[in-house]
């Protein structure tokens, strides 16, 4: 699944801690009418426009023996 979405340029980060209160992860498994606990959230968010690493010039970039 994170495959296909990094292909669409979606994000994800995955959230744990919130679920180590007791109170959150009860809340949590009441609104969503679940019937284990949570283990994990995952946060997904759109971007519609990659951001690239910037490249050196071809000038600055020397041969693997140091040449």
């Amino acid at each position: 699944m994170l495959l296909v979405a990094t292909t669409y340029f979606v994000h994800a980060s995955f959230a744990t801690t919130v679920l180590e209160n007791p109170t959150t992860r009860h809340d949590l498994r009441r609104a969503l009418s679940l019937d284990g606990a949570p283990q994990m959230l995952m946060r997904l968010g759109y971007s519609s426009m990659p951001k690239h690493t910037p490249r050196r010039s071809t000038p600055l970039v020397t041969s693997p023996d140091g040449e």
